[in-house]
């Protein structure tokens, strides 16, 4: 296995751990005909062990496949790329090392990656192994303690469109593993990582550009709206990595202010007061609901496990902070002034 193979292989099986893959690298059509004539039942079976069946010749793409992946791999711009199935076969037994060693078998990917050889498995034989190669599948057993996460904090949630979205993609996710399209993303990602020489896994830095948008440069510089006043919030929280305590909030009342100033083209300050007040309320709590609003908008656009790097979050009675890495956060026109940000840092064009 080249080196570059071996970066992208975790990156492979993430995407098809738990798959078993059938491959044909050789005419048994005997096996073949009754495998895809029995696959419903067949990828039942597989499914009472948490396994996905999977005929590699029988892959056709389908058209949720650029919208389920990019959201779990936003390096990707699958809009500039081809889709196309290939020779999964050929290329799984190369990837995984089996390569001139079997023809006709099924390619377990777990823990351990194996390959079992049928190329010559009878076909009255065939129900047979099937029944007794699910049956020898190990599943480990599951802690029966419930896992507590004392940093959540359940005022911080998703609104209703978010978790139906999230809801619908993890579903065409789950849909299109299960069926075998990820065989076509296969190649995709591993001449990402060859032209681009960095792992899937890495995190974008986070932009704010001269107009105070913000935007994620590495994934294809996928811009984050949020209204004025949620920006404000998230510019704070931003600017303050060591973390706030929400009942400390109105202390930050002139750094608030400051940033509404600045994003905002509301010209009646008076207003503009009433609408930080509402935010450092420490009696209403109705800063909240602009922590929802930036963790949904962040979790429409990125799986979870990626978005929770980027927006606001805490256990009760904790501070709340962004996770994101310091390095990682890009502005074009720093603040410097946090009593009134009346100055900014002017960025020279050539640095």
């Amino acid at each position: 296995m080249s080196a570059i193979t071996k970066h992208t292989y975790k990156q492979i099986k993430s995407l098809l751990n738990g798959c078993i893959i059938y491959l044909e690298t050789e005419d048994n059509r005997d096996v073949t005909d009754y495998l895809k004539a029995n696959l419903e039942e067949i990828q039942a079976f597989f499914k009472t062990k948490y396994k996905s069946f999977i005929i590699a010749s029988n892959i056709e793409l389908n058209p949720n496949l650029k919208e389920a992946v990019s959201y779990f791999y936003p390096r990707i711009n699958f809009d500039t790329l081809n889709f196309s199935v290939g020779n999964s076969n050929q290329y799984l037994l190369e990837l995984f090392g089996f390569n001139n060693q079997v023809r006709t078998g099924l390619l377990s990917i777990d823990t351990e990656t194996t390959f079992t050889d049928l190329s010559n498995i009878k076909i009255e034989d065939l129900k047979r192994f099937i029944n007794q190669y699910v049956n020898n599948i190990h599943i480990d057993d599951f802690d029966d303690f419930p896992f507590f996460d004392t940093n959540f904090d359940d005022k911080i949630i998703l609104d209703n469109e978010t978790q139906e979205l999230v809801s619908d993609v993890i579903k065409k996710f789950n849909a299109l593993k299960d069926n075998g399209n990820f065989l076509a993303v296969l190649p995709i990602i591993e001449k990402y990582i060859k032209e681009n020489n960095n792992d899937l896994d890495d995190l974008s830095s986070l932009l704010i550009d001269s107009n105070y948008n913000i935007y994620l440069p590495d994934y294809n510089n996928l811009e984050i709206k949020l209204s004025h006043l949620s920006k404000c919030v998230y510019f704070l929280f931003l600017n303050h990595p060591e973390g706030i305590y929400l009942k400390e909030l109105p202390s930050y009342k002139e750094e608030l202010i400051g940033y509404y100033k600045r994003i905002s083209n509301r010209l009646d300050y008076d207003k503009m007061l009433v609408s930080i007040d509402d935010i450092i309320n420490t009696e209403t709590n109705a800063v909240y609901v602009h922590l929802s609003r930036i963790k949904s908008v962040f979790t429409k656009k990125l799986h979870t496990t990626i978005a929770e790097n980027y927006y606001i979050q805490g256990g009760k009675e904790r501070t709340k902070n962004i996770k994101l890495d310091e390095g990682l956060i890009k502005w074009e026109r720093p603040f410097i002034n946090f009593l009134g940000l009346d100055t900014l840092l002017e960025i020279d064009d050539d640095e």
